[in-house]
């Protein structure tokens, strides 16, 4: 199974996404096994990289792996067999994209938003004579 997943012309195309659709029809109907998740890992992982490699450089990692590991079986595990037509290992990589650029949106934008707060903080304490503003505690109402 694995050396058919790695080298599609050894049983054809259109075999190699029967057995992707069979794999991903595994995973979804018995999550908690992770034999699927796995092997569907194993035949993704070159793809992913590149997904990975082609979004943010190798110096701004962090966490990033793990993020697209996460939005791959998240995508995995909701991904429409039925009413999607085409190739499986296609609209897999194509979700999976998408959630992960819409994650890393996300977390640019609050990193934005961070640095104009800090921006805004620096400026204000400035404007009081080096002075921190205070907020008081909120009160409780009963």
């Amino acid at each position: 199974m694995l050396s058919a997943l790695e080298d599609r012309a050894s049983i054809g195309y259109a075999a190699q996404d029967d057995l992707l659709r069979t794999l991903v029809q595994m995973a979804q109907k018995r999550p908690d096994e992770r034999l699927w998740q796995l092997i569907l890992f194993y035949a993704f992982f070159p793809a992913l990289l590149l997904v990975r490699t082609s979004t943010v450089s190798e110096e701004e990692s962090g966490d990033l792996h793990g993020i697209l590991w996460s939005s791959f079986l998240e995508i995995l595990h909701v991904y429409p067999l039925e009413r999607r037509s085409g190739s499986v290992a296609k609209g897999l990589l194509m979700d999976t994209k998408k959630q992960y650029c819409r994650i890393l949106a996300q977390a640019h934008k609050a990193e934005v938003q961070r640095r104009r707060l800090c921006m805004d903080a620096y400026r204000l304490k400035g404007l009081r004579g080096g002075e921190y503003f205070t907020v008081a505690p909120m009160r409780r109402s009963k």
